[in-house]
């Protein structure tokens, strides 16, 4: 099987698992107040109990939508949706022009080809994407596909330039990148250095995938394999703790592919097709048990 057909199936496999394996709930969500009504698209923030993404606009019945990424300034946001009739997924983008936040409309950038899972910088200048597509010309990779990045230009986003191997990137306001590296064959965490725009060396922290970076680096959420979410603590000697398990503490089993918010106070998962996001403070009192 070519290697880009082994991504893809790997992909495939993964969403198969998450969709059967999770139990179909409708939560209760706040009604929004007037206050506040251009953040988060004027969502309730939630407490310690997760729920749903702005349902039916962010979160459908008709699509699978996971993976959502937020401008430092709250005013755009990326994620990505798999409408229930196609195979096809595609990243979607939102921004809040003239206090409205406009429509859910599919990026332009990566139009060619299937794409996923977007990721803002905390800096707003670049967007790393993951792309179901060959690597450029004189470029070589073993999995046929990985991670493109595009930066921002005055208006818009510049041409899509390839960044290197893996799937999901994540990154901390230093810049530090986190990445699912796949070069031992099973998905791993991996903190990527950059050179020239390019991933150079990658260092595995632990098995498992999808590394969601709190903005200031001191934890990073995760996919274990197993159906469950988990988080490592990042301690100042540059030590990772061992990993707490999120779903003994409000997190559905077969919740994945989180993300923290810019601000770092929610963090977002995909659970049942649609994004949930919770209060980060769910992890920050793990510190404290």
């Amino acid at each position: 099987m070519p290697a880009f057909h082994r991504l893809r199936a790997v992909f495939i496999v993964i969403l198969s698992f998450l969709i059967v394996g999770c139990e179909i709930s409708t939560p209760i969500q706040p009604t929004p107040t007037p206050e506040n009504v251009t953040a988060y698209l004027g969502q309730v923030p939630p407490d310690l109990t997760p729920q749903v993404f702005a349902p039916g606009l962010v979160s459908i019945s008709s699509a699978f939508d996971y993976a959502i990424t937020f401008s430092p300034d709250g005013t755009d946001l990326y994620f990505t949706r798999r409408l229930d009739d196609s195979e096809n997924q595609n990243i979607y983008e939102m921004h809040l022009v003239n206090g409205n936040w406009t429509d859910p409309t599919p990026v332009p950038f990566s139009a060619e080809h299937n794409a996923h899972e977007p990721h803002l910088t905390a800096d707003n200048q670049t967007l790393y994407f993951g792309w179901f597509r060959p690597p450029p010309p004189g470029q070589t990779s073993t999995l046929n596909a990985g991670i493109w990045a595009t930066d921002r230009t005055a208006n818009s986003w510049s041409e899509p330039r390839y960044v290197g191997e893996g799937m999901f990137v994540s990154s901390d306001q230093s810049g530090q990148v986190y990445v699912t590296n796949f070069a031992s064959g099973a998905p791993s965490l991996s903190k990527v250095t950059l050179t020239d725009g390019r991933f150079t060396d990658w260092e595995i922290i632990t098995v498992g995938a999808h590394p969601a970076i709190a903005p200031d680096g001191s934890y990073l959420v995760y996919d274990d394999g197993n159906g469950y979410l988990r988080v490592k603590f990042h301690s100042e000697d540059g030590k990772w703790s061992a990993s707490r398990d999120l779903t003994k503490h409000g997190i559905p089993t077969s919740a994945s592919i989180a993300s923290i918010s810019p601000d770092g106070m929610y963090l977002f998962y995909v659970y049942d097709g649609d994004l949930y996001w919770v209060s980060t403070d769910l992890i920050k009192n793990l510190l404290n048990k």
